[in-house]
């Protein structure tokens, strides 16, 4: 129950944040070309390349493990 307040309650930060820079830069991202090829392969180029890059670390680290120690911790 306190977690799902918790997450709704992040989402709807997440939400006024975000909501608010918009309406505060809109005439900026109005001026900008939509449709620039260049611009958009580059920002999922990039978008890509952090996701991978910051789930390689959490990944190596579960590689690592071994299963028969962590089965005998607990």
């Amino acid at each position: 129950m306190v977690a799902g307040l918790a997450l709704l309650l992040a989402a709807v930060g997440i939400y006024s944040v975000l909501s608010y820079i918009v309406r505060g830069r809109s005439r900026e991202i109005g001026i900008r070309d939509p449709s620039d090829p260049l611009t958009l392969a580059a920002v999922a180029g990039t978008m890509t390349i952090d996701s991978l890059l910051a789930s390689l670390v959490p990944a190596y680290r579960a590689i690592r493990l071994d299963p028969i120690k962590i089965l005998r911790a607990e």
